[in-house]
């Protein structure tokens, strides 16, 4: 069967990094909203409410496309189950570290997700992993290990964030393979849907009325958080998972930001010295994808194929 350029792997890593870095930053400025509500409602509730906001500009989208039923068909069916059971359990996982913990501690302690993407990806989707990759994420895991310094002692929660790092590497493993023949909004949609139905027993035994102020901005959130779902997963549609890894540490830069404008969390020398060497690992790894690019350039690439 001979999929639609829409449904294949394409060959435009670059593209797929800048929507990484655009998807990355949107998580995170919902995140910002989302934060300040965890202390209002229950966490079921909350997770249900920004769920179904996230439906609404969804379906709108697909509404307005001419091929809807072809959209939402399945070509994967125990794929898309077990993608779906990843994201359900890494979003309530990660939702719940969010609600205890500090923003910038809860996005650091999730940079564990690019080596298990990295191996997840040699393993399952069999793609070639360059010494360039390796010596990049290598310098990104370096710097968040600087970054992270001042955190203290152990907590237990650290084990339940590298847990739901592991989830979500699983998570976006499934999602690469799906691109192929599933269309992204679909990926997007069936995600959203499972976790607003998983919900629904949780509230309706427990519910908080909801103000139209506190609805705005779980409406805005979801927005965010939508947009970023969906740029996330294009971009694995353009680019290989084992090379969007590194690029998944960029959120430490928007937290750490965030935290200081916002919260008034004053950044630490190890923090700052961190972020600098995230960033020139990153910028590293771009150039170097861009020449391997113009050298040899395609238009797709198989699953077990070169750069994409």
């Amino acid at each position: 069967m001979i999929l639609p350029a829409s449904r294949t792997w394409q060959n435009h890593a670059i593209l797929g990094i800048w929507m990484m870095i655009a998807g990355q930053l949107l998580h995170v400025v919902g995140g910002i909203f989302e934060k300040m509500l965890l202390g209002i409602y229950p966490l079921a509730q909350m997770t249900f409410i920004r769920t179904v906001l996230r439906l609404l500009p969804l379906c709108i989208v697909l509404l307005k496309q001419k091929e809807i039923k072809a959209i939402l068909s399945i070509e994967q069916p125990f794929c898309h189950l077990l993608r779906l059971a990843a994201y359900v359990i890494y979003n309530c996982l990660m939702l719940y570290a969010l609600s205890v913990t500090s923003l910038i501690k809860s996005c650091a302690m999730q940079y564990v997700t690019p080596f298990f993407t990295i191996i997840l990806s040699a393993w399952i989707l069999k793609e070639k992993i360059g010494m360039h990759k390796w010596l990049a994420i290598s310098i990104a895991s370096l710097g968040v290990l600087i970054a992270i310094l001042p955190f203290g002692s152990f907590e237990v929660i650290f084990l339940v964030i590298l847990f739901g790092s592991f989830v979500g590497s699983f998570n976006k493993i499934l999602i690469r393979r799906l691109v192929a023949t599933e269309h992204s909004l679909s990926i997007t949609l069936y995600g959203n849907i499972a976790i607003a139905l998983v919900l629904i027993p949780a509230i309706l035994t427990h519910w908080n009325p909801v103000s139209w102020h506190d609805l705005s901005w779980f409406a805005i959130a979801s927005f965010l958080t939508a947009t970023g779902q969906y740029a996330t997963v294009q971009s694995l549609r353009f680019a290989q998972a084992s090379t969007l890894a590194p690029f998944d540490y960029t959120s430490i830069i928007w937290a750490g930001c965030f935290d200081f404008f916002i919260w008034g969390v004053i950044p630490t020398p190890y923090l700052i010295l961190g972020t600098m060497i995230i960033i020139c690992s990153n910028l590293w790894l771009l150039k170097s994808i861009s020449q391997r690019q113009k050298e040899s350039p395609s238009s797709t690439t198989s699953p077990t194929g070169g750069e994409a």
